[in-house]
């Protein structure tokens, strides 16, 4: 099920939060780690078919590209990814939403840094819905996934 060039382990900028990882309400966010000690269980039914093991990568447009790598899925198994070839940006965290017949993952951070402090103050907000999305529609990029976890937060607050 895994190949000789699978990296054995996540980057390290993703390590502090796969270990301490933040536990949200709102659906859309991650509700699922990577397992920093074997971070190829979640790539399954991403990048290796659940039953056959056979590989699903591909550079194919649509496809899951091969240096694509889930840290973590929401509670709808949407995954959070990142490009193991955008190291020197410090690994931008894209989401992509499954059920869609071809991968088309947005950009959520320019980093794993920035991704996971926003979380961080996510976390910490996350009690007080409106204020949650206030944050997120003020500070944080415009664009369907941040606006789908806004939107959560504003019906959670009625």
């Amino acid at each position: 099920m895994s190949d000789a060039t699978e990296p054995q382990v996540p980057p390290q900028e993703l390590r502090d939060l796969l270990v301490s990882s933040p536990a949200f309400v709102n659906m859309v966010l991650p509700w699922n780690y990577a397992d920093v000690g074997n971070w190829s269980e979640l790539q399954i039914g991403y990048r290796i078919h659940g039953l056959s093991g056979e590989s699903l990568v591909s550079e194919q447009p649509g496809d899951w590209h091969p240096e694509w790598w889930v840290f973590a899925t929401n509670y709808f198994a949407d995954p959070f990814i990142v490009d193991l070839r955008e190291s020197h940006a410090g690994f931008p965290v894209r989401f992509a939403s499954v059920g869609a017949g071809r991968w088309a993952p947005i950009l959520v951070a320019d980093s794993a840094t920035e991704f996971i402090g926003w979380l961080e103050r996510l976390a910490q907000i996350e009690s007080q819905p409106d204020t949650a999305a206030s944050f997120i529609e003020a500070e944080l990029p415009r664009n369907g996934f941040w606006d789908e976890v806004a939107a959560t937060y504003r019906e959670d607050d009625e």
